[in-house]
């Protein structure tokens, strides 16, 4: 592949998990690409792995002078994935105040200051990929904050993608994906999730970091697709 030979990706949140397989795509897509991480070192290291002439820089998406100093330093680019969601959720009724706000914070304003700053050095026909989840959709207990923020994050998305304009503005609605974050589970919970998941999604397959990767490419370089919400869930949201 080499849709984005010459390109430039930036990646925030690209160093686990699903950010982790877009960068892995779109290095084989020939791209340059610009890690985002919470350290530095680890984002370096990743973006070494990756590709020649890649690079990675530390950034907290909850820290406006950390934003900027970011995108200041990778100066332009033509693609952003943004993956990462830090804070806190939980049960409605007990989850206290300010720490629900975390999340919002961390994912809905997250996402809004990450673009913020971005769309200062995007190139014209760049685009921005965000991304959310089936919760948005189907929402579960004990997760109100979540289905809020991703449900935010869609309808900025179609809002920016009007506004900023020829920038195309998209977002990936992953379902269950099969990545290390799920460690703090019991190993056994995990398992159940994954048997189930090949057993009842249509698709029969379990969701991987490329496949996200994948659909993040085509995000990229598809030029008519913009403001759409793209699910890449294995039809999870059928069943």
């Amino acid at each position: 592949m080499s849709q984005l030979q010459n390109q430039h990706v930036v990646v925030v949140g690209g160093t686990q998990g699903m950010g982790l397989g877009v960068a892995t795509i779109v290095a084989r897509a020939g791209a340059r690409i610009t890690i985002g991480g919470r350290t530095r070192e680890r984002a370096q290291s990743v973006a070494t792995d990756l590709s020649a002439g890649s690079q990675g820089r530390g950034i907290d998406v909850t820290d406006v002078d950390s934003i900027n100093a970011f995108f200041t330093d990778v100066g332009p680019f033509d693609h952003l994935v943004l993956t990462a969601s830090p804070g806190t959720s939980g049960a409605f009724r007990t989850t206290p105040l300010e720490e629900a706000k975390t999340y919002f914070d961390g994912k809905l304003f997250g996402t809004y200051a990450v673009t913020w700053h971005a769309v200062r050095t995007i190139q014209p026909k760049g685009s921005m990929t965000f991304l959310t989840g089936g919760l948005a959709v189907r929402p579960s207990s004990g997760r109100s904050q979540v289905t809020a923020a991703f449900g935010g994050v869609e309808a900025l998305t179609r809002a920016l993608a009007v506004e900023l304009a020829p920038i195309r503005v998209n977002v990936l609605r992953p379902g269950f994906v099969d990545t290390p974050l799920w460690s703090s589970l019991p190993a056994v919970e995990v398992d159940a999730m994954r048997e189930r998941a090949r057993a009842e999604l249509p698709a029969r397959h379990l969701g991987t970091s490329e496949d996200i990767g994948h659909a993040a490419l085509f995000a990229m370089t598809n030029p008519y697709v913009t403001g759409a919400v793209i699910p890449v869930d294995g039809g999870g949201t059928l069943i």
